[in-house]
């Protein structure tokens, strides 16, 4: 999986940088959400893997299923992805993507582990204190673990 992500990560750092200089960052990502989604799909994930398809036809065949859910920029991706034979590893673009972006947005994705249920201003406190302590904008799963007091 380790492997994937460094071959994956090159790929996502270009589309992350022509998403932000485009001003596509949301639009992007929706994109590459839909085309892993797409090729994780047995279907879908069969005919990328096969042989016996030429890139151009798998890149066709992912833009032709698409349609117009992607953009021009996003075809271009999807060929060039198709010609270094690296349509495989759109969940991990995707997966370096996001971190790109929240990267860029300052968005923390945290779990809070408590011992006791927390009631919604606790909640949001705390969230606001790891806000400002971290600069960055929050969002909070809240997980009780009575353990925790022993």
């Amino acid at each position: 999986m380790n492997e994937l992500i460094t071959l994956a990560r090159p790929y996502a750092r270009a589309s992350f940088e022509h998403a932000y200089a485009t001003k596509a960052l949301v639009q992007w990502s929706n994109m590459l959400a839909i085309l892993a989604a797409a090729s994780e799909e047995n279907v879908v994930n069969n005919l990328l893997s096969s042989p016996k398809v030429t890139a151009k036809e798998k890149a066709a065949q992912l833009i032709g299923l698409c349609g117009e859910i992607i953009d021009d920029s996003m075809e271009r991706f999807l060929i060039l992805l198709a010609e270094n034979g690296r349509l495989s590893l759109l969940p991990q673009i995707k997966q370096s993507f996001e971190n790109l972006r929240a990267q860029q947005e300052k968005l923390l994705d945290i779990e809070l582990h408590t011992a006791f249920p927390l009631d919604e201003d606790m909640k949001q406190t705390l969230i606001d204190k790891i806000s400002t302590d971290l600069d960055s904008r929050v969002s909070a799963t809240v997980n009780v673990d009575k353990t925790l007091i022993g």
